[in-house]
């Protein structure tokens, strides 16, 4: 399997509706909406593709440094969040 590294307009497309859902919702109706699921499928699709690139090409998966390195990257912004929460 070819390593695409370019612009991906569908996906740019699913995170626009994503963020279109969110404001709409959000604004005009005060609800929750679906934009979250949007993102959340974006990110699965992402992941399927990382794992069916590393099983193709015989790589392990390493489950565990993936969660690892994710847990890395959100701790920091997670940390920002709860700290404005707390400061509000």
């Amino acid at each position: 399997m070819a390593r695409y590294a370019g612009f991906r307009p569908e996906v740019q497309g699913l995170r626009f509706v994503a963020v279109l859902l969110v404001v709409l919702y959000h604004v005009f109706l005060g609800r929750v909406s679906g934009g979250v699921d949007v993102f959340l499928l974006i990110s699965a699709f992402f992941l399927t593709l990382s794992c069916v690139r590393k099983l193709v090409s015989s790589r392990p998966l390493a489950v565990g440094r993936y969660w690892l390195h994710a847990l890395e990257r959100l701790l920091s912004p997670a940390a920002d969040g709860v700290a404005a929460g707390a400061a509000a």
